[in-house]
């Protein structure tokens, strides 16, 4: 019942998928998907038409591409191209919300019973926030990372059957990292928690050695399977590379080393082993690329930080986001308290007792609200790990303070959640006035309507700059190649683009042709403030320099410019 009113309450709030392609990284996964439907090899990952002659290679998963293209073509089986396109990118991120509901409500049910599986059902029923990343349309990796966490989490707090759950649970981590390493610090910490058991003597060998093969099994098969076998010697931070497979490699070693039935270790050695494993896999991934000690992001071009992505909301910790947008801030802040009381409240309450579950959730949560805070992005982990939490400790309350009755434990779920908070910060704007918007990733933007790059589709094949966040559409809805799009690994693009549109109009023409430019595209509905005297300062005011033809009609959304050899 959660799932289906979740999935009504996305449809109904849904764009036109006709008309929009989602955001950026939904647009640019829906060209690695028609590539690959178009006959562009598996292993064939270099994307030509970015920054061309070069090409990008891009950090992001080919099983996820694979995936999307058999839906596809399954789709296609009964209907037209674009229709099944449409119906793929419809249902998808749909389908994903059973499996992430079906997990965290099983995590609840291990903190706190069936009172608890009712509460945390009701919070996700009535705070769509939860579900952004499964909104129809929604074809990026971000849904299928934190249903792969959900159920590498909800597996590792299985009581019983837990050598067969371990098995699960080891798969979803080596699935979920190879598609992308945004939740590792979550799957580590699950990771770890087999590892305590595991020296603690309180899970059985099986257990222990069915994680540590699925694992680092997993990890090994996902890995060969998506990447070209001549970049299987390579290593990197921003996605599964040798580094990381060799470093889950060691860790298994570890545990298997422990589980050996003929081997009555001694606490004291069960514990030396998996430090002494835990030091070879941490200096093994350093020594295979010293970088990663900076973290995931840590090979992005300093030169392109302040003016890209130290700007990019999905990037800015909470303060930003709620300077920026204030309602969207005010929920995000009231969910952030509500787990750190509900955490402080379990514990000093005398509960949980302390349970292997209990503790990794707390666990789990404590990260996630610290990784939400520092970036937007990860505050879908927040709602996903700290609703069962949640739930647990207000079933709690609703035990003793109503004995559990449905009415109160509902009207306490509904206003003292976030849509409850967001709910009363709209009645006060509108009563009071003022208030913000939300970030122009989650909204409808018209630069990025599909009808508006009929214009630009008409002309023949070139070289177009524009706003990096254009981009993506302009590969997805035209047969032209970009200079610059928002992903980190074409630093080359996103410099030489920056130089020329921030340059002024007089001295900019040189180096449209050095860079080869065809077409310049400017939406009219950029509101981001240019440079004084640049490209773009001149053409927000209606004054086009001479080297610049304009090809559309005044009143047209986006406006496409010849560069005149």
């Amino acid at each position: 019942m959660a799932a289906l009113l979740a999935a009504v309450g996305l449809v109904g709030h849904s764009y036109n998928l006709a008309k929009i392609l989602g955001d950026p990284d939904d647009a640019m996964r829906l060209v690695l998907v028609r590539d690959l439907m178009g006959g562009r090899g598996w292993y064939d990952q270099v994307i030509t038409r970015l920054q061309p002659p070069a090409g990008v290679v891009l950090h992001w998963s080919r099983l996820l591409d694979g995936a999307l293209a058999m839906t596809a073509k399954v789709f296609g089986l009964f209907l037209s191209p674009d229709a099944a396109e449409i119906a793929m990118r419809f249902l998808w991120p749909l389908v994903w919300t059973l499996p992430a509901l079906m997990c965290a409500l099983a995590i609840s049910r291990r903190l706190g019973g069936s009172l608890a599986i009712f509460v945390c059902a009701v919070l996700f029923a009535s705070n769509q926030q939860a579900f952004e990343q499964f909104a129809p349309g929604r074809i990026d990796h971000h849904n299928i990372q934190i249903v792969m966490t959900l159920i590498a989490a909800a597996c590792a707090m299985a009581k019983e059957h837990r050598s067969w759950w371990a098995l699960m649970a080891g798969a979803a981590t080596g699935l979920g990292l190879a598609i992308g390493i945004e939740a590792l610090p979550f799957h580590f910490l699950i990771g770890t928690s087999y590892a305590v058991e595991a020296v603690m003597g309180d899970d059985d060998r099986s257990t222990t050695s069915n994680y540590a093969l699925s694992l680092s099994g997993a990890c090994l098969l996902f890995f060969c399977l998506q990447t070209p076998p001549w970049r299987w010697s390579l290593s990197f931070c921003d996605a599964i590379g040798l580094n990381l497979v060799v470093a889950i490699a060691i860790t298994s070693c570890g545990l298997l080393a422990i589980s050996v039935k003929r081997f009555c270790l001694t606490l004291r050695a069960r514990l030396l082993i998996l430090v002494a494993a835990a030091a070879a896999a941490t200096g093994a991934y350093l020594a295979l690329n010293p970088h990663c000690i900076g973290g995931p992001l840590a090979a992005i071009d300093p030169q392109i930080r302040p003016f890209w992505f130290n700007i990019v909301d999905e990037m800015q910790p909470l303060p930003i986001i709620f300077k920026r947008y204030r309602d969207l801030g005010i929920s995000l802040a009231w969910l952030t308290t509500l787990m750190l009381v509900t955490v402080f409240f379990l514990l000093t309450r005398g509960w949980p007792r302390r349970r292997h579950a209990d503790l990794l959730a707390i666990t789990l949560v404590i990260l996630a609200v610290v990784a939400g805070f520092q970036a937007f992005r990860m505050e879908s982990y927040v709602f996903w790990l700290g609703f069962p939490l949640l739930a647990a400790g207000t079933g709690v309350v609703a035990t003793r303070l109503w004995k559990g009755l449905m009415v109160p434990t509902v009207l306490a779920c509904v206003f003292l959640s976030p849509a409850g908070v967001e709910a009363l910060s709209l009645a006060g704007e509108t009563i009071f006035g003022s208030g913000h918007g939300v970030p122009q990733g989650l909204v409808e933007n018209r630069c990025h309507n599909t009808a508006e790059f009929g214009q630009l589709r008409a002309l023949p094949s070139g070289l177009v700059l524009a706003d990096i966040s254009m981009g993506p559409f302009i590969l997805a809805n035209t047969k032209h190649s970009i200079l610059n799009a928002p992903y980190h690994r074409m630093s080359f693009g996103i410099l030489a683009a920056h130089d020329a549109l921030t340059m002024k109009s007089v001295e900019a023409e040189d180096k449209f042709h050095e860079l080869k430019i065809d077409y310049l595209v400017y939406c009219q509905m950029k509101s981001a403030q240019a440079v004084p005297r640049s490209v773009e300062w001149d053409l927000s005011r209606g004054q086009v320099p001479s080297w610049l033809e304009p090809l559309s009609d005044k009143a047209a959304t986006l406006q496409v410019y010849l560069v005149r050899s």
